[in-house]
């Protein structure tokens, strides 16, 4: 059986931005420790009362400096903001 987390990256008032990334990393280094086997995140833009999670590869590339075996899927890339090929070679090289 394979357990993973997903996570909208939600901004909660009286918490700063760099707040909820230090927990979120806190929770991805759990995981991994823990034996879960993917932590996914969703790309959200223009929604910050929402989500704060615009960039999710600069997220698993934070996430993958801190963890050995846990891997990282984003649910949603919001094409239309993106151009393939730079989306493509940021996925790859992350």
């Amino acid at each position: 059986m394979r357990f993973s987390l997903y996570s909208e990256i939600q901004h909660h008032p009286g918490k700063t931005p760099q707040q909820i990334y230090a927990e979120v990393l806190e929770q991805i280094e759990n995981a991994d420790r823990l034996g879960y086997d993917v932590y996914s995140v969703i790309e959200h833009f223009f929604f910050p009362k929402f989500s704060i999670s615009a960039n999710p590869t600069a997220l698993f590339a934070a996430a993958a400096q801190r963890t050995k075996d846990i891997r990282f899927r984003t649910m949603l890339h919001a094409l239309p903001y993106h151009n393939p090929m730079v989306l493509a070679s940021a996925i790859a090289v992350t």
